[in-house]
C-alpha cells in the first residue's frame, strides 16, 4: 500500500497547497496505522460525504492513500478530464478548494472573492469519500470535519491514534436539523458540468450528489461558436435518477457577448452557430417543449455578458429564471428590477462545478409536495416555487399563497405576510429578515432566535404587487425568495411609478449594444434589429403600463 500523503504548508487547518509553500511526506507502513471510518445518517443508512482529515501535531492535512488525484486541489481540470469512480475503501473524490483568491492560488473561482465557499464549512480543503473508507494515520491527534449539504448538521471533532491498543475503526453520525423532503421541498443545482462519456462518471456524479445531499444536479452540455463540451449523452427523456437523487441534462448555449444561457429539462440540444447572436433562437427552440425552462446564468455577479443580455432578450418573454445566487453573490437590485417592470422569472441557483467549489455549494429549494420527481421538480421552478440558499430555510407566505403563486383581491387590502427562518447554530445562527415589495424594503427587523423565527406581518396592499424575503445570517449564510403575487383589480404586477427610470435603464444598455455593433467592421443587423425591437417593447411598457 503507498504511503501516507500529507501536505505542509503556511496555513492551518486542512489547508490547501500552495505552490510555494508544498512538501510531500511519504511514510512507510511500519510508520503508520489503518483507520477505518463510517459515515451514517441518523436512521442508520450508510452515506458517502465531502471530508477533510487533519493532523493536528503538525497542522497539516491528510488524505487516504491510493486516491487519486493526491496533488493540488483541482480547477477545473476535473470536468474535462473526468472522475471515475471506485465503490472501494480507499477511494477518495478530487481535492477542491475551500477558501482563498481564485486569482491567488488557481484553484476555485475568482467569483468567491474572500468569502468561503460554504459560510459553514471552516477548513480550507474537502473531497468526496464512500460511506466506509480507510486511511493510514501516524500516531497523534487528528480532526475531522463532514459535510453532507444544507440539511445536515456539519461534524468538526477530534481523534487519536495510538501505537498501542486503541481505537482503530470511528463512525460518525450525520443529523439532520431540518428535513425539507418532508415539508415538500427539494434541494436542486441548475448549473454543474462534468464529461459523462463513462458509465464510472456518471456514477461519480451520483454519489456527489448524495454526497451533497442534492435531489436534482443539471448537468449541463456548454458551448461556444466553434464547440461544444461536457456532451450530454441524453436529455430529458433520460434522467438518472438514484432514489431521490437524480442527474438530468441540460444546456449552457449559447455562451456569447450576451451572456451564458442554460436550458433545463429540453428534449434536445438548442444551438444556432450561424445566428451566435441572436439567441432569442435558441430561447424559441428550448420553449417549443412545454416542459423546458430557460434562463441566464452568472446573474448573481452580472457576469459574462449578462446584463446587456437580459436587457436586450427578457423582452422576448420566455426567460423562466435567473441564477439569482451562485458562488455566494446575490444580485436583488436587478431582480427587483425586473420583477417591477412585469416579468415572472423564479429564483434559482447553481454552482457552476467544476469552477465552483462543490456541487451543491448554493441550491435551489423546489416545492413540488409529496409527489417528488425530477420531471415534477422542473414544472414547480418553472412556476416560481423555490428559494435558494447555501445554508438556511426561508418560507414566505401571503394570506395562504407561497411563493410562485397569485393572491387576487378584488379591492385593496391588508394582507398577512408570514416568514418562516430556520437554521442551526452550526449552518449559520440567524441575523435579520427582510422584507421587500415593489416600493423596496418594506421591513428590515433583526432576529433574537438564533434558530428559528416566525414572523407575521400585516401589509396593506393598495395595487398589484410582488413580495419576496431575504435572510442573512451571521456567517454570511443567506437565503432569498421567489416573489409571491398580488393582483388588485387583475391589474398587472408592474410598478407604473418606477417604469420610466427602469426603462431609461435598459434603453441605456441597448443604446451600449448598439453603439458597438455599430463599431465593428460587419455590423449584425440581425443584432441592431433585435435592440430596435427591444427598445419599442419597452417604450411601449412606458406608455400603456402593460406588457404589450
Amino acid at each position: 500500500m503507498v504511503g501516507l500523503i500529507t501536505f505542509l504548508v503556511t496555513l492551518s487547518g486542512c489547508s490547501g497547497p500552495d505552490s510555494n509553500h508544498e512538501r510531500f511526506d511519504r511514510l512507510s507502513d511500519t510508520t503508520t496505522i489503518p483507520v477505518r471510518i463510517t459515515l451514517l445518517e441518523e436512521d442508520g443508512r450508510p452515506t458517502p460525504a465531502m471530508v477533510c482529515i487533519t493532523d493536528l501535531n503538525r497542522g497539516v492535512p491528510v488524505v487516504p492513500p491510493e486516491s487519486a488525484p493526491t496533488g493540488s486541489p483541482t480547477y477545473p481540470e476535473i470536468g474535462f478530464k473526468g472522475v471515475p469512480y471506485r465503490d472501494d475503501p480507499h477511494w477518495m473524490g478530487p481535492l477542491r478548494r475551500m477558501d482563498g483568491q481564485g486569482a491567488v492560488n488557481g484553484q476555485r473561482t475568482y467569483v468567491y472573492g474572500d468569502n468561503p465557499s460554504l459560510p459553514y464549512f471552516a477548513d480550507s480543503l474537502m473531497y468526496q469519500v464512500n460511506s466506509t473508507f480507510q486511511i493510514r494515520l501516524a500516531p497523534g491527534r487528528y480532526r475531522i470535519s463532514i459535510q453532507h449539504g444544507n440539511e445536515f448538521i456539519p461534524i468538526r471533532k477530534e481523534f487519536t491514534v495510538s501505537d498501542g491498543p486503541g481505537k482503530r475503526v470511528h463512525e460518525f453520525v450525520l443529523k439532520r436539523w431540518i428535513d425539507l423532503p418532508s415539508r415538500g421541498w427539494y434541494s436542486g443545482d441548475v448549473h454543474a458540468h462534468h464529461l459523462l462519456d463513462q458509465p464510472g462518471h456518471i456514477r461519480y456524479l451520483s454519489q456527489l450528489a448524495r454526497a451533497e445531499d442534492v435531489h436534482v444536479v443539471n448537468m449541463l452540455e456548454m458551448g461556444d461558436r466553434e464547440n461544444t463540451y461536457f456532451r450530454s449523452p441524453q436529455f430529458r427523456q433520460q434522467a438518472i435518477c438514484d432514489g431521490n437523487y437524480c442527474l438530468t441534462f441540460g444546456q449552457e448555449e449559447p455562451r456569447g457577448r450576451f451572456g451564458h444561457v442554460i436550458g433545463l429539462n429540453i428534449d434536445t440540444l438548442a444551438r444556432d452557430t450561424a445566428h451566435y447572436d441572436e439567441y432569442n433562437r435558441v430561447f424559441e427552440k428550448i420553449h417549443q417543449s412545454p416542459v423546458a425552462l430557460a434562463g441566464f446564468a452568472h446573474f448573481a455577479y452580472r457576469g459574462e455578458g449578462v446584463t446587456p443580455g437580459m436587457a436586450l432578450f427578457a423582452p422576448d418573454g420566455r426567460i423562466d429564471f435567473v441564477e439569482l445566487m451562485q458562488n455566494t453573490q446575490v444580485n436583488l437590485a436587478d431582480y427587483h428590477d425586473y420583477l417591477n417592470m412585469g416579468f415572472r422569472i423564479a429564483a434559482a441557483a447553481g454552482s457552476d462545478f467544476p469552477w465552483g467549489s462543490t456541487v451543491g455549494d448554493c441550491r435551489t429549494f423546489v416545492y413540488t409536495g409529496s409527489d417528488f420527481s425530477a420531471a415534477r421538480w422542473f414544472q414547480e421552478l418553472k412556476q416560481g416555487k423555490s428559494f435558494v440558499s447555501n445554508g438556511p430555510a426561508l418560507f414566505l407566505e401571503a394570506n395562504g399563497k407561497m411563493v410562485g403563486e397569485t393572491l387576487r383581491l378584488a379591492e385593496p387590502d391588508t394582507v398577512v405576510v408570514t416568514a418562516n427562518a430556520l437554521s442551526h447554530e452550526a449552518i449559520g445562527s440567524l441575523d435579520r429578515i427582510e422584507l421587500y415589495g415593489s416600493d423596496g424594503l418594506l421591513y428590515r427587523q433583526q432576529l433574537s432566535r438564533t434558530d428559528s423565527v416566525h414572523l407575521e406581518w400585516p401589509v396593506y396592499i393598495e395595487r398589484s404587487q410582488w413580495l419576496t424575503a431575504s435572510l442573512y445570517c451571521k456567517n454570511g449564510a443567506q437565503a432569498h425568495t421567489s416573489p409571491v403575487y398580488i393582483q388588485v383589480h387583475d391589474q398587472p404586477v408592474i410598478h407604473r411609478g418606477k417604469l420610466p427610470e427602469l426603462v431609461d435603464k435598459q434603453i441605456r444598455l441597448l443604446e451600449g449594444i448598439a453603439r458597438e455593433e455599430q463599431a465593428l467592421d460587419r455590423p449584425d443587423p440581425a443584432v441592431l434589429h433585435l435592440v430596435d425591437k427591444a427598445r419599442e417593447f419597452y417604450m411601449s411598457l412606458v406608455t400603456s403600463g402593460t406588457t404589450p
